[in-house]
């Protein structure tokens, strides 16, 4: 062989050998792939607790609106009704809990009131279906004499 037929022949050579071929391409982006697996699968419990967390943040939220609500009402003069909370609606049922007993002035003497213990099952219905249901005791009264009338 000439120098210069080596020459070409070296430079083919070096030339076939630069580079990667398609076959290894294509092997290095399925090892790729793969690895990436773990990371897709993990986005998605991601996705999904990100989710669970956004229901249960919107059912606190409402159940907090519900109880502040029901903490003003009086169950004796409203025991049942339906209001928004939040992003829910709430309707509540009340029933006595216990027996009626006289309220007491601050002398320990019977003042124009009675007062009982009520349970209210309250309910919170969302928008998409999701419902909530919660129980809560509460303080009802109501008027047996009018104010200013002698025992």
């Amino acid at each position: 062989m000439t120098p210069a037929a080596d020459r070409d022949h070296s430079k083919r050579a070096r030339g076939a050998q630069r580079g990667f071929s398609l076959l290894e391409a294509m092997a290095a982006v399925a090892l790729i792939a793969v690895a990436f697996l773990p990371f897709l699968a993990l986005q998605s419990r991601l996705s999904e607790t990100a989710l669970a967390i956004d229901r249960a943040e919107r059912i606190v939220v409402a159940k907090k609106s519900a109880l502040a609500f029901l903490r003003v009402i009086n169950p004796a003069a409203r025991p049942q009704g339906s209001e928004q909370a939040g992003e829910a609606i709430l309707t509540w049922n009340a029933s006595p809990a216990g027996p009626e007993r006289p309220a007491l002035d601050s002398g320990g003497g019977e003042n124009r009131f009675v007062v009982q213990i009520y349970r209210i099952d309250a309910r919170l219905v969302f928008v998409d279906g999701q419902e909530s249901r919660f129980t809560v005791d509460a303080l009802g009264w109501r008027t047996v004499r009018p104010a200013g009338e002698a025992l």
